[in-house]
């Protein structure tokens, strides 16, 4: 199901005109106070805009390349608002993003055939089309992230490839129709030498008008929660993708460079400045025992065509889910004797 979330701080809303409701669909009109942000950290800050990307606050589920999880935006902005929620068929969509025509793309996950599909909705939530990107890979969430980039067309995750599909202004048919990417890479965890059992986890644009087809990597790594085996580790990469109409699959694909991350695994995304990537990984201190982790900063050398590594924070881990988190990247502060239970992924 979904939903248009309202927030008011200060009188109670009430529901004036109840248009329709049914088992899949239902729309509400709410009279209300227009918005207002109350203690706003980031109230005067502009956050700065990755040229590779669309525009902030449109173009990812985390709003911007800082992965900031702010909203520049202010609303409802009259008396008068529509909550429409609507059922979807092709499962949970925790990754959402917008385009300038008033379309929302997502990615959506089915827990009954563990697909990834990215879905384009008009404004009232009507699907206009769908396209299968990928099979879930037990263990992690790669595949779920995707980004719209500076031409506001998706560029998603699977199968181990970067694939770019045209979300900028979807047309609407009066049916749900299959979108076709516009091109697609290589197999990136493939190009990287002894890279093992491995899956690629997100991409995002690099912060660079000079290099507007380069993109930094991360792959997973592959760690079984339940045996504590981590059978292989994550690496950061760096791709040029560049499209070229007049190849099979669209686009030309080039292995830039790459880094192990030894005895370690990542089930989470990465954020990208003007300085480089950063991320969070899990790590092993001992065979079957993943009781430690680290953040990192990574940079580019255009000197020298390498990663290179700015600093690296350890952090001790948890080795533990907590119900309702998908990452064992915790604090061991923040579990308790009452919340330290395994929990598998799927």
């Amino acid at each position: 199901m979904l939903s248009i979330p309202i927030i008011s701080c200060t009188e109670k809303n009430y529901y004036d005109t109840k248009k329709s409701e049914d088992s899949d669909r239902s729309e509400t009109v709410l009279t209300l106070m227009k918005a207002k942000s109350v203690n706003n950290l980031y109230a005067g800050i502009d956050i700065p805009q990755n040229p590779g990307l669309a525009k902030n606050n449109w173009n990812g589920g985390h709003q911007d390349s800082y992965s900031s999880d702010s909203v520049g935006l202010t609303g409802p902005v009259t008396k008068k608002l529509k909550l429409i929620k609507q059922f979807n068929p092709y499962g949970f969509t925790p990754i959402m993003a917008c385009n300038s025509n008033n379309q929302m793309i997502g990615v959506s996950l089915n827990y009954d055939t563990y697909e990834f599909r990215l879905i384009v909705f008009d404004k009232d939530l009507h699907i206009l089309c769908q396209a299968l990107t990928s099979n879930v890979v037990r263990g992690t969430f790669g595949g779920g992230y995707f980004f719209l980039n500076k031409q506001e067309n998706a560029v998603v995750v699977g199968e181990n490839k970067m694939k770019c599909y045209p979300t900028s202004s979807v047309q609407d048919t009066g049916s749900i129709y299959e979108l076709e990417p516009l091109w697609a890479s290589q197999d990136i965890v493939a190009m990287i030498p002894d890279s093992g059992d491995n899956s690629l986890y997100i991409a995002v644009p690099f912060w660079d008008t000079d290099s507007p087809n380069r993109y930094w990597c991360l792959l997973a790594g592959k760690f079984n929660i339940e045996t504590q085996v981590l059978r292989s580790s994550a690496y950061i990469a760096i791709v040029d993708v560049v499209p070229d109409t007049s190849q099979p699959d669209g686009c030309t694909t080039t292995l830039v460079d790459y880094m192990e991350l030894p005895d370690q695994w990542n089930n989470n995304t990465l954020s990208v400045d003007e300085d480089g990537a950063y991320f969070v990984t899990n790590a092993l201190s001992a065979p079957r025992v993943c009781d430690d982790g680290y953040l990192y900063a990574m940079a580019f050398d255009t000197d020298t065509g390498k990663i290179v590594q700015r600093w690296r924070y350890q952090y001790e881990n948890s080795g533990y889910y907590i119900t309702g988190m998908k990452n064992i990247g915790l604090n061991r502060n923040l579990c308790d004797a009452q919340t330290r239970q395994p929990e598998s992924v799927w």
